[in-house]
């Protein structure tokens, strides 16, 4: 009869949620809560730079869409400079928001940074490279999805480490880009499918190199357009080379324009 009075009920009950609420407090730390996951050292390198020389900075960061807005909302409000692609649920008017998930790179967002004030010196920033500034002489090409660049002293060469990595390139002098570089399969293919097109755009081309690469040159149009997004896709499956934790898709070699 003792087990089943009010009180007691009550008083096992109210136990049994204090043992959970100090079970809880001793929780062991979960690396997700890791502060230093907030620290991005590759961007931290270049902070004084950007402090000094920047009223506004927009970030390239691997990742898609929405891995820029967190990155560069992070480091701005780290360092305490605006950026232009910081994160948030509340756009700017005109702003070419993409979906959260979208993997596009923001190619409108160029045309919005247009209308700035001319006196505020804005950034291009990317961790990787040394910073530049957005004006009328800038022109660059940055690889999204590929490895450092690497040389021997006469070739240079990326690896892909994304099977439809691309390249970025912003271009405000307003002239023609020839763009050239030099494709070849990874060693774990003979041969291997290829498919090189602009974004939102056509295809530049669409077929198979064999071992000893193939080189393209393209062309590109930037007379009305400061953006573009060239991608190179393929369907067949990652390398790995033993030894090399990374997952290897094929070499982009000798990038000119």
């Amino acid at each position: 009869m003792l087990l089943k009075s009010p009180t007691f009920l009550s008083r096992l009950t109210l136990i049994l949620i204090l043992l959970l609420l100090v079970l809880d407090q001793q929780r062991s730390p979960y690396t997700g809560w890791n502060k230093e996951l907030l620290i991005n050292t590759d961007l931290f390198s270049h902070a004084e730079e950007i402090k000094a020389k920047c009223n506004y900075f927009y970030l390239d960061y691997p990742g898609g869409w929405w891995y820029d807005q967190i990155e560069a909302m992070t480091f701005g409000i780290q360092i305490g400079v605006p950026t232009v692609n910081g994160y948030s649920g509340a756009f700017p008017p005109n702003y070419p928001a993409e979906p959260f998930l979208s993997a596009k790179p923001p190619l409108k967002i160029f045309d919005w940074i247009e209308n700035i004030d001319k006196s505020e010196s804005g950034c291009f920033v990317t961790g990787r490279n040394p910073i530049k500034f957005i004006n009328k002489d800038l022109k660059n090409v940055d690889l999204v999805g590929f490895t450092s660049l690497e040389t021997n002293g006469k070739d240079t060469w990326q690896w892909s480490v994304s099977p439809k990595p691309y390249l970025f390139i912003i271009n405000y002098t307003k002239k023609d880009i020839e763009l050239e570089f030099k494709i070849t399969p990874s060693i774990c293919y003979e041969k291997q499918d290829i498919r090189i097109s602009e974004t939102n755009a056509s295809d530049l081309y669409q077929g198979m190199i064999d071992k000893s690469g193939t080189t393209f040159k393209f062309n590109l149009d930037f007379s009305k357009e400061i953006v573009k997004g060239i991608e190179i896709i393929t369907t067949s499956g990652p390398c790995k080379i033993k030894g090399d934790p990374r997952e290897l898709f094929f070499e982009i070699k000798n990038l000119k324009y």
